[in-house]
């Protein structure tokens, strides 16, 4: 109940924040329509995996594309680890979030790598689709018909243009590591990727629902992909049978000297 409270009265709020130091310190803006814990915790403690994984993968020189970008902290975080010969770009349909990410752009420092903003949504095609704003915050944001199951109903919905992965090459040199963060989209936006995971072998972090679980982890053993647990580290990290909650995939061929 007061978190229901919390989230609604926080609607329309923004807050400009920092990075961390080991992502580069710079200012970005947040809302707490993306997360309450945009309110109370530093980002040093907003999703800690994934910062671990993205510091692990992401290095000078890197191309990230951040697919669900929300606030961005993702796609700035990456432009300061691959620094100015990296690309990043940072593809979100929500047009509230981003207004964001550009206000956030014009904060960067020097030396980072250029941020490109795509206000598509990603998919198996391209089109237009139906985009619902869920009630409980623009974080449940999602494609009408997917979403979490307990989720608490829909703001409003949106048309959105849709773009594919594939797509995406056509505009933008490979990427070397995608992070995938799309609220039960996720079987979508692999199935449009076909051309980059089978011939540009881009490391993979994708949020994955249990309900998805099984085509995910089909889709990426057809690519001939490992797939792992993200929560688990170098020396530690094993292969999973099926793709979990938050799932880390790399190609084969490189899995095993990334695991030690």
């Amino acid at each position: 109940m007061i978190r229901t409270v919390v989230e609604t009265l926080s609607r329309g709020r923004v807050f400009r924040k920092r990075l961390p130091d080991y992502f580069g310190g710079d200012a970005i803006y947040v809302t707490p329509e993306s997360g309450v814990c945009y309110l109370t915790k530093s980002l040093r403690k907003i999703d800690v995996r994934l910062q671990d994984r993205l510091r692990e993968f992401v290095k000078p020189g890197s191309r990230v594309w951040d697919v669900g970008a929300n606030v961005g902290w993702v796609s700035f975080a990456s432009a300061f680890l691959a620094g100015a010969g990296g690309e990043v770009v940072a593809i979100e349909p929500d047009t509230t979030l981003v207004s964001l990410l550009r206000r956030s752009l014009k904060l960067q420092s020097s030396g980072r790598a250029p941020v490109s903003i795509v206000p598509v949504a990603v998919s198996q095609d391209v089109g237009v689709a139906r985009f619902e704003v869920d009630q409980r915050g623009r974080a449940w944001n999602h494609f009408e018909g997917l979403g979490r199951k307990n989720r608490r109903g829909t703001r409003e919905v949106n048309l959105v243009p849709t773009t594919t992965l594939d797509q995406l090459l056509g505009t933008f040199a490979p990427p070397t590591f995608v992070k995938i963060d799309v609220e039960g989209a996720e079987v979508m936006v692999l199935k449009g990727g076909a051309r980059l995971l089978r011939e540009h072998r881009p490391v993979i972090m994708c949020e994955v629902g249990q309900q998805y679980s099984e085509p995910v982890t089909a889709l990426l053993r057809e690519f001939d992909y490992e797939i792992f647990d993200a929560d688990y580290g170098p020396g530690e990290r094993k292969p999973v049978p099926a793709a979990p909650w938050d799932t880390l995939a790399i190609p084969k061929e490189r899995a095993a000297r990334a695991s030690e």
